[in-house]
């Protein structure tokens, strides 16, 4: 996820990302500001062209204003398919950081996403 209030630099720290993804690597961007909203409309290779367009999609985007860490982390947890892969959200934000945000609800949040990883089934597909 890029905040969409840093585009220039989350598109050149997306891109840097990407370039150091390998090939078997799958990627998904989304743009964190109000919500989470998906620009790819799949999971897919480093080079793929959903992936291109999803970028570009960033690259255009306006920012649309204050970002809830909380709430785009538990939307961004929801574009994972269930499955056993491992799974690495990447927030890309030039902000402060946490600070200012309530600390009982990160934990809140951040224990919900351990624990749905938790009842994910080995053998399950992402």
């Amino acid at each position: 996820m890029a905040g969409s209030n840093v585009v220039r630099q989350g598109q050149h720290k997306a891109d840097a990302l990407v370039g150091k993804c390998r090939p078997t690597d799958r990627v998904f961007l989304a743009a964190a500001d109000v919500a989470c909203v998906p620009l790819s409309k799949r999971f897919d290779a480093p080079g793929g062209e959903d992936l291109r367009a999803a970028r570009q999609a960033l690259a255009e985007r306006t920012p649309l204003g204050s970002t809830d860490v909380v709430a785009i982390m538990e939307e961004a947890v929801t574009l994972f398919a269930p499955g056993s892969a491992q799974r690495t959200i990447v927030y890309i934000v030039d902000g402060p950081g946490l600070s200012g945000l309530d600390g009982v609800e990160y934990r809140r949040m951040l224990e919900g996403v351990r624990g749905q990883d938790q009842r994910r089934r080995p053998g399950d597909r992402s």
